[in-house]
């Protein structure tokens, strides 16, 4: 399955009732080109020098052609990681210390380029490194490939770490 994954975490802090400003403490843009090609390409794994984000790609097997990194295309995709949604593949941005922020939006745009009843990919949060909550999932057949991207948002959060992640399951035939 090939996606778009661009994410961003905004952090908005609110004092009474009134709303006092917005600051992005984090956020990933796969346009930039400082990590092309970074992540698990055929068989071959590189994550030199790459500093704000990590990828998990035990779950996976690779070979010529399959991929999970960030193209040169300025996304990051993945492509036959032949994973299951039980064990998938995944990206994980850096744990971002919100302690002195309230009402915390994360999100993230997802998008597919096949459709296959066996892939699909999932955007979830952990606050404080607890349990993972999803907030976004493209999966299964009923999703329609080429269908563009779509914008994934959990609102009202708070704590004192947060941190995203982004799954991603396929089979040979995605």
């Amino acid at each position: 399955m090939r996606g778009l994954v661009f994410i961003s975490v905004f952090f908005v802090m609110m004092l009474g009732n009134s709303l006092q400003a917005q600051v992005t403490l984090y956020t990933e843009d796969f346009s930039n080109g400082f990590n092309d090609n970074k992540g698990q390409n055929g068989t071959t794994y590189d994550m030199s020098g790459v500093s704000n984000w990590t990828v998990d790609v035990s779950n996976g097997s690779f070979s010529s052609g399959d991929w999970f990194k960030q193209t040169t295309a300025g996304y990051f995709e993945s492509e036959d990681t032949d994973c299951s949604s039980g064990s998938p593949v995944g990206w994980f941005s850096l744990v971002t210390d919100i302690t002195c922020y309230t009402n915390v939006t994360v999100s993230v745009d997802l998008g597919r380029a096949y459709s296959n009843s066996n892939s699909g990919c999932r955007a979830q949060y952990s606050i404080d490194g607890g349990a993972w909550t999803t907030f976004g999932t493209v999966s299964g057949s009923s999703d329609a490939p080429d269908a563009g991207y779509t914008k994934y948002s959990a609102n009202g959060l708070s704590g004192s770490t947060i941190q995203i992640r982004v799954l991603h399951w396929g089979t040979s035939s995605t």
